[in-house]
């Protein structure tokens, strides 16, 4: 899940220069270039047989995702993209072949909550956003949202609350829903595992708790409308620092691969 080009070192298992990997490495494969997805999926079914690992098989993919045409993917940075080499979109587009419309904007909250200082919601948030996203002429046949992570970091900073951004997330599904989405097209996500450390660096007074709190209240918006929802949440947690680079908060390669696998996977709860 991780690439090297030209002459510098390429480390792996470390955060930085400070912070160490406590694991052992089971198996290594390098390849000397970046694989096709085909290739990719092949290497990942070898490896999720041999190790017990998730994969998620055209056989287990939500049938209700299967035969569109259009997804949008709506969320933050991690939808947007952050230096991954191959973003959860991509996975998606090549497992469903479907043309998938980049709707992320990073460092946006979903909810639209007046925040402390300035006295105003931030700017680009999901909740105002949604409808010239995601609605009218800009409609899809699926909509994923991957909502929440600066919603949960920057709640102990802000007005944000996990009753906001449950009551906002459920507003924006049901415009989409009286827009014309099937509950069974469109995937609410979780937001994703972000390292302990991550929190007091970037998302001062956050913690996991909070983030917890959060992803109850993205699945209990899945319960109330019927919609799908793809909790990868504990998805990246089960391999915790492999799922994130190096700031400890991002998804790298493989933690995309497995948002991607989750959401295949996604169901009504």
């Amino acid at each position: 899940g991780s690439s090297a080009t030209g002459t510098t070192a390429h480390v792996m298992g470390r955060h930085g220069n400070s912070i160490d990997l406590n694991a052992d490495y089971a198996e290594l494969i390098v390849y000397n270039r970046v694989l096709t997805s085909i290739e990719m999926d092949t290497l990942l079914s070898y490896l999720s047989v041999k190790w017990g690992t998730s994969y998620t098989a055209d056989a287990d993919i939500s049938p209700s995702l299967l035969g569109e045409s259009t997804l949008v993917a709506f969320g933050d940075s991690i939808t947007q993209g952050t230096g991954e080499t191959r973003s959860y979109r991509v996975t998606l587009a090549d497992r469903l072949s479907v043309t998938v419309t980049n709707e992320g904007i990073g460092g946006t909250p979903l909810q639209n909550t007046n925040r402390v200082s300035p006295v105003s919601p931030a700017p680009n948030n999901g909740r105002d956003r949604y409808v010239v996203d995601t609605t009218g002429g800009a409609a899809k046949d699926i909509a994923v949202i991957l909502y929440g992570t600066n919603d949960l970091g920057y709640a102990p900073q802000t007005n944000w609350t996990p009753a906001l951004y449950g009551s906002d997330l459920e507003e924006v599904v049901d415009g989409l829903i009286a827009d014309g989405y099937a509950a069974n097209k469109i995937v609410i996500c979780s937001p994703p595992y972000i390292e302990d450390y991550n929190f007091s660096a970037t998302f001062t007074g956050s913690n996991v708790t909070v983030h917890e709190t959060y992803v109850a209240a993205a699945r209990q918006v899945a319960v109330d409308t019927g919609v799908l929802y793809a909790d990868t949440y504990a998805a990246t947690k089960a391999v915790g620092s492999a799922s994130v680079s190096t700031d400890g908060l991002h998804p790298n390669d493989v933690g995309h691969y497995i948002i991607a696998n989750t959401i295949l996977k996604a169901s009504s709860v």
